[in-house]
């Protein structure tokens, strides 16, 4: 029970915004419990948020020590702790350099056999790996693991894997030089859906223009690159500027999303969709210059 006392402080402390205290008090739960996996990540989280790596890094090594065969190990753990340990490297530490990266880059080979068949979680940790080995110099193993995390995108029909890890991808891609690579990463990403989408369709047909706005929002994170996506937010941005008045942020959010979706062929039904759409956001933007 009075282990529990110090979780219940800490909880009550970090809903009162004092961060600081809920860390304080957890950590002095886990001197009590330190096998608690649960505790651990969450001591990790505070931690960071409050900028303390040290005792982010010692967290959430120890929820990963302790929890790898437990139900409550979380993946996230992992990815987290790799993350603290990519921040401390720079190709220069020598022994003490060693040491991180082989603490990263066992940390996500074991990640990667916890969860054989996660293909996000494959991805993420190829791209730490990717990190691990650019910052050490070790060019030919970063390459290789970018090639890996390559082919975990190539094999991605449903367009499961999230759009933030293949932008990282194609960041690296292009740095190396692999332009036939990056075309077929973003080939795919174009013409991937979301049931974002299919929402945000059901709220536009049903006149509930700042629903199906917020849906979009979150579809174009979840696929930057989706042409459906892009004309979808597009015109719902433009039509709820229409009828409301001239907005910065929404002006903004058409011609990212019109930006993103401008290489449609002109074969495609939806290019003539693409350049009216252009067309009105362009006279919109000339009314708010006139205004």
């Amino acid at each position: 029970g009075y282990v529990q006392a110090w979780d219940w402080l800490a909880r009550c402390q970090e809903k009162n915004g004092d961060s600081q205290g809920a860390q304080a008090s957890l950590q002095e739960a886990v001197k009590i419990s330190p096998i608690n996996v649960r505790r651990q990540a969450r001591l990790g989280d505070l931690a960071m948020n409050n900028g303390d790596k040290v005792q982010a890094e010692r967290a959430y090594s120890r929820a990963v020590k302790v929890g790898k065969h437990s139900v409550y190990r979380s993946p996230e753990s992992y990815l987290k702790l790799t993350d603290i340990l990519v921040g401390k490297l720079d190709g220069s530490q020598g022994l003490a350099g060693k040491v991180i990266e082989s603490k990263a880059l066992g940390a996500m080979d074991e990640l990667r056999t916890l969860y054989k068949s996660d293909a996000k979680i494959g991805l993420h940790s190829r791209l730490l790996d990717h990190k691990v080995h650019s910052l050490q110099g070790h060019q030919h193993e970063a390459e290789k693991a970018i090639l890996r995390a390559y082919d975990l995108c190539t094999n991605d029909k449903e367009g499961a894997l999230p759009g933030a890890l293949k932008e990282q991808l194609l960041v690296s891609l292009e740095a190396m030089g692999r332009n036939d690579m990056v075309n077929t990463v973003v080939a795919a990403m174009q013409q991937e859906e979301s049931t974002h989408n299919t929402q945000a369709i059901a709220l536009y047909d049903k006149g509930d223009l700042l629903g199906a706005l917020e849906v979009l929002k979150s579809a174009v994170v979840d696929k930057p690159r989706s042409f459906s996506i892009c004309l979808n937010t597009a015109q719902v941005a433009i039509h709820q500027m229409i009828k409301n008045g001239v907005d910065d942020e929404l002006l903004e959010l058409a011609q990212g999303a019109l930006d993103r979706s401008s290489s449609l062929p002109e074969d495609d039904r939806r290019h003539k969709l693409h350049q009216d759409l252009c067309g009105r956001l362009e006279k919109l933007k000339q009314r708010s210059k006139g205004g």
